[in-house]
């Protein structure tokens, strides 16, 4: 949560990783998974053959 409060028990999905809430209403604890998002490229597409000298 955008806050930092939650409730208690709840599982929140945070990028790729999972947290849990504790009993206090604050965030216990989160997985630590290396995140792809925002690592990655498009490639663009290959030349045409028609764009080649005859």
């Amino acid at each position: 949560p955008a806050d930092g409060k939650c409730t208690p028990g709840q599982v929140y999905a945070l990028d790729c990783n999972t947290c849990i809430c504790g009993s206090n209403g604050i965030l216990q604890a989160c997985t630590l998974k290396g995140c792809m998002t925002g690592l990655t490229r498009t490639l663009s597409s290959p030349p045409s053959h028609a764009d080649l000298p005859d």
